[in-house]
C-alpha cells in the first residue's frame, strides 16, 4: 500500500517533494519478510527480525500516522502486527539488538565467540 502526497501518513515536507515516505522505509529493503501475514502465520525469528528493522526505521512516524489514518487492521506496520487479534509485540533484549542488525560484539555477549 503506497501513501498519496499529501494524505495524513505522509509529512509535509515529503509531500511538497513529491517523496513518498514508503520508498524510504527499512521494510522497502527487505521484501523477503512476510510484512503482510499476520503473526500467527509468521516465524518468530521473522517477526523478531521485522520489530528489530521497524524499531529502526526512519519513516516509522509516518508509517504509524499511515497505521491510523488508514484503519489498517493486518500485516505488520510500524514495528508490529495489526491484527486486533495478535498477541502482545515482541520485546527485544538490548545485548540481542546487534546480533540482529549484523553488529554482533561478541565482547557484550559474555566473550562467547
Amino acid at each position: 500500500m503506497r501513501a498519496r502526497a499529501g494524505s495524513p501518513a505522509t509529512p509535509a515536507h515529503e509531500a511538497a517533494s513529491g517523496r513518498d515516505w514508503t520508498t524510504c522505509a527499512a521494510c522497502a529493503e527487505l521484501p523477503h519478510l512476510p510484512w503482510t501475514r499476520d503473526e500467527v502465520d509468521i516465524p518468530a525469528w521473522d517477526a523478531l527480525t521485522m520489530s528489530v528493522v521497524c524499531d529502526n526505521c526512519p519513516v516509522r512516524t509516518s508509517c504509524e500516522a499511515a497505521v491510523i489514518a488508514w484503519d489498517i487492521t493486518g500485516g505488520w506496520w510500524a514495528g508490529r502486527d495489526r491484527d486486533p487479534e495478535a498477541a502482545v509485540p515482541l520485546l527485544v533484549p538490548d545485548w540481542l539488538l546487534p546480533v540482529l542488525t549484523g553488529e554482533p560484539d561478541w565482547d557484550d555477549l559474555g566473550g562467547a565467540a
